[in-house]
């Protein structure tokens, strides 16, 4: 625990070669290394944000995917990307708390964005559930706000 603890500190310093490095090692150490990656995501910092969340899509540990979706909402729009790309990576396991966060959040953009985003390149993959495919079109009706958490609801009880 204590070379994660090291590792974690490195990711949250200034040179960006040393943040690489612990990144990689910390994504080589996958899944331990999970708790300590989600603690960084509120990190007032962009760089210390973005460093978990690259590493955090790249374990693609389904743990983290209700704090990848709390990232949609991020400033940040490189941090929201890799969120997205992370909740691509844990794929089905990723699902319920984007659907959670739509049927909650449905009027905020970012949340549709980044749900919109991660349920295409499910579907382009051949990994979106059939139970799911009603809330991409939604997300593309007159009221995505409305209409993406009604069919958010249905996805996320038909899935759970």
């Amino acid at each position: 625990m204590s070379e994660i603890r090291d590792l974690i500190t490195t990711l949250t310093g200034k040179d960006g070669l040393a943040r690489k490095r612990a990144r990689d090692e910390l994504v080589e150490i996958g899944p331990p290394a999970v708790p300590y990656l989600i603690e960084l995501l509120p990190d007032k910092r962009t760089h210390v944000r973005w460093e978990a969340a690259k590493a955090l899509s790249e374990i693609g540990d389904p743990r983290a995917a209700p704090a990848l979706v709390k990232a949609l909402e991020d400033n940040d729009p490189g941090i929201r990307w890799m969120a997205a790309e992370g909740l691509i990576r844990a794929e089905r396991a990723g699902l319920p708390p984007l659907l959670e966060a739509l049927m909650e959040h449905g009027g905020s953009v970012r949340v549709r964005e980044g749900a919109d985003h991660v349920l295409k390149i499910l579907a382009k993959n051949e990994k979106l559930p059939p139970e799911a495919a009603p809330v991409l079109q939604a997300l593309h009706g007159p009221s995505p706000g409305t209409e993406g958490a009604r069919a958010a609801k249905v996805a996320f009880e038909a899935l759970t």
